[in-house]
């Protein structure tokens, strides 16, 4: 799942998941979920911790391809 769509599922905002994660500003999670940028490492962990699985690393990988054109 996407990001972006489990913030709308869930009704938690970017900024909400910038303060669970701690060191992050809104803008970076609004970007990750945009496939502007690719969290770090140790973002996806917290990403997949606090989205209990839901999202994954393999997501953010899946929706870059995609917006980037390298779908297979």
């Amino acid at each position: 799942m996407q990001l972006s769509q489990w913030c709308t599922i869930t009704g938690k905002s970017k900024k909400d998941i910038a303060a669970q994660i701690g060191d992050v500003s809104p803008r970076s999670v609004f970007r990750w979920a945009n496939s502007e940028r690719f969290p770090k490492p140790k973002d996806l962990i917290k990403i997949y911790t606090i989205t209990d699985g839901a999202v994954t690393a393999n997501d953010f990988v899946k929706q870059w391809a995609v917006r980037y054109g390298q779908e297979e």
